[in-house]
C-alpha cells in the first residue's frame, strides 16, 4: 500500500470539508446591494474596505453594518438583522426582508438612540480600598444634578472571573462602559473598578503562587479576588453624600452575579441584587456543560465529513474529486482509495480523542465533588484538573442556593438565551426553580444575546470569543432599559 504523508491526507481532509459544505447550502434568498438600494432611498453610504464597515445615513438615522456579521448599529442601538451581511465581487449584500425591517423603523422613527446625548452625567476617578493594601482605580458617574440635598440611587458593577478592567472590555467592546452610560444618563450613579487580579497579579503570585495550571493557589479564593473589593466599593458608595444610601443594587456577571448573594451577606448590604449571566449551580457544573457543548458542536461539524467520507469509500465513485481537484486528477481509483482509508484512519483518531475528552470531562465532576471531604491543609496542595482546590471547596461550602434561601431584598435576574457559558434550561431555569415564587425577583431572558448582552450567532465558545474580539457590538438596549426602570422602581 502507497504510504502518504500527513500533508497530503490534510489536503484531502480540506477537500472533504469544501464537499460537505457544498451539500450543505440551500437556496438562497433575496440579497440585494446595500450601496445601490440605500441610495434609491436617498442615504450616503460609505464602505471601509478593510474593516468590512459600511455605514448609510438616511436623514436623522445612522445604519452601520459588519461584513460577515447579523450585528449591525441602528442610530447607536445594537440590532441583530435576519441574515448577515457579505461582500462578494467587491459588492456588499443584504437581505431584503432586513431592508424591509429597517426602513419601516426609518419610517415610524421606532429605534431611539441607545444615550439620551440631552441628558448628561460627570465621570470621577475613585481609589476602592484606599490605604489598604489592595487599591484599586474605578470611576464613579453621576447624573446631572446629583447632591448631598438630591441624592441619587446608584449600582455597583461586579466582575466575573479573571482580570478585567473597569469597563469590562474583550476585545472591542466594553459592556460595564455600555451599562455605566446608560444608567448615568437615566438619574442611576454607577461605580465600575479595575480588577484586583488586574492590577495586582503579580503581587497576588507572589503571595499565593500558582498552580500547574497557572492559577493562583495557595489559600487564594473568591473572596480575595471578588466579594472583598465589592464590599470596599459599597463602602464607598455609602460614604458619598450624593448617594441615596438606601438604594444602592450590585449588578454581578458571570461569577459576579453568582456570588451576588454571599456579597451581600458579607457587608454588601444593597437595596436589591442584578444577576446578569450568573448561575445557581456549582462552577464544576457549569465548566462541564461548557466542556460538553463544545465537544458536541466538534462532533456536529465533524459528522457530515465523515458521512460523506464514508460514501465516498463505500461508493467508490471518485469523479466527484477529480472534478473539483486538479491534483487527483492523475490518481487511478486504487491511489484515492488509499487516500480516502487514511482520512478514515484520521477521523478514527479524531473520534477517539473525543472519548477521551469526554471521560476527563466526567473524570473532573467525580473529583471536584470530593473536595469538600478534604481539610482546608489538603485542599492547599490539591487541585482538579487546572482548577486549585482550594477554590472550588471554598465556593462548594457556600452554596448558592443556601444563600439565595437567607436573601430577602429584590432580585432582578437577567440572560441571553445565546449564552454559551451559563445555559438557559440549566441555570436561568434553575433560578427560576428557586425564585419563582417571591413576589420581589423579577426575570427576563433575552432571544439571541450572549454572555455580555449583546447580539451572537455563536455556536461555540470559539466562535462568541471572534465575535467579541472582531465585531463591535453593545448591550442590548432593552436590556439597559429593564435595569433603569426595575431600579427607578425600588
Amino acid at each position: 500500500m502507497q504510504k502518504f504523508t500527513r500533508k497530503t491526507v490534510s489536503l484531502l481532509l480540506a477537500l472533504i470539508i469544501m464537499l460537505a459544505n457544498a451539500f450543505a447550502v440551500s437556496a438562497v434568498s433575496e440579497f440585494v446591494p446595500i450601496r445601490a438600494t440605500f441610495e434609491d432611498a436617498g442615504a450616503d453610504v460609505d464602505w471601509e474596505e478593510d474593516g468590512g464597515r459600511i455605514t448609510v445615513i438616511l436623514e436623522d438615522f445612522t445604519f452601520v453594518f459588519f461584513a460577515g456579521s447579523r450585528n449591525a448599529y441602528v442610530n447607536g442601538v445594537t440590532v441583530t438583522l435576519q441574515n448577515s451581511v457579505f461582500i462578494q465581487n467587491d459588492r456588499s449584500f443584504i437581505h431584503q426582508a432586513d431592508v424591509n425591517i429597517l426602513m419601516q423603523a426609518f419610517a415610524e422613527g421606532g429605534i431611539a438612540p441607545i444615550s439620551d446625548e440631552a441628558a448628561s452625567f460627570t465621570s470621577e476617578e475613585v481609589v476602592i480600598g484606599e490605604g489598604g493594601r489592595w487599591p484599586l482605580g474605578g470611576t464613579l458617574t453621576l447624573p446631572e444634578g446629583a447632591s448631598a440635598g438630591s441624592p441619587v440611587p446608584a449600582v455597583l458593577l461586579v466582575h466575573g472571573s479573571g482580570p478585567g478592567d473597569r469597563d469590562l472590555t474583550v476585545g472591542t467592546n466594553r459592556a460595564f462602559y455600555d451599562i455605566a452610560d446608560y444608567l448615568s444618563r437615566n438619574g442611576i450613579a454607577v461605580l465600575r473598578y479595575d480588577k484586583r487580579t488586574l492590577v495586582h497579579g503579580v503581587a497576588l503570585i507572589e503571595e499565593f503562587g500558582i498552580n500547574h495550571a497557572g492559577f493562583v493557589d495557595g489559600g487564594f479564593t473568591v473572596w480575595e479576588e471578588t466579594i472583598e473589593d465589592a464590599v470596599l466599593a459599597a463602602e464607598l458608595l455609602r460614604a458619598d453624600s450624593r448617594i441615596d444610601s438606601g438604594r444602592i443594587y450590585m449588578a454581578g456577571i458571570s461569577l459576579g452575579g453568582m456570588l451576588a448573594p454571599r456579597i451581600h451577606a458579607s457587608g454588601g448590604d444593597f437595596a436589591g441584587l442584578i444577576m446578569l449571566a450568573g448561575s445557581p449551580r456549582l462552577l464544576p457544573e457549569i465548566i462541564a456543560d461548557q466542556e460538553r457543548n463544545d465537544l458536541a458542536f466538534q462532533r456536529a461539524m465533524l459528522e457530515p465529513q465523515a458521512e460523506l467520507l464514508e460514501m465516498l469509500i463505500e461508493t467508490e465513485d471518485f469523479d466527484m474529486l477529480r472534478a473539483l481537484d486538479p491534483a487527483t486528477q492523475d490518481m487511478d481509483d486504487d491511489t484515492i482509495m488509499e487516500l480516502l482509508l487514511a482520512m478514515h484512519s484520521e477521523f478514527d483518531g479524531f473520534l477517539q480523542l473525543f472519548a477521551e475528552a469526554e471521560e476527563a470531562v466526567e473524570a473532573f465532576l467525580v473529583a471536584s465533588a470530593a473536595v469538600v471531604y478534604m481539610s482546608a491543609e489538603e485542599a492547599l496542595d490539591a487541585s482538579v484538573g487546572v482548577w486549585p482546590a482550594y477554590v472550588l471547596r471554598d465556593m462548594a461550602l457556600n452554596p448558592t442556593p443556601d444563600l439565595l434561601a437567607e436573601t430577602t431584598v429584590p432580585m432582578l435576574i437577567l440572560h441571553g438565551d445565546n449564552d454559551l457559558q451559563i445555559f438557559t434550561d440549566a441555570d436561568f431555569m434553575l433560578y427560576q426553580e428557586l425564585l419563582g415564587y417571591r413576589d420581589n425577583v423579577v426575570f427576563r431572558l433575552y432571544p439571541g444575546l450572549n454572555h455580555f448582552f449583546m447580539p451572537s450567532v455563536a455556536s461555540s465558545l470559539a466562535e462568541a470569543a471572534m465575535e467579541m474580539d472582531m465585531i463591535p457590538a453593545q448591550v442590548y438596549y432593552q436590556v439597559l432599559r429593564d435595569i433603569v426602570d426595575w431600579v427607578l422602581a425600588h
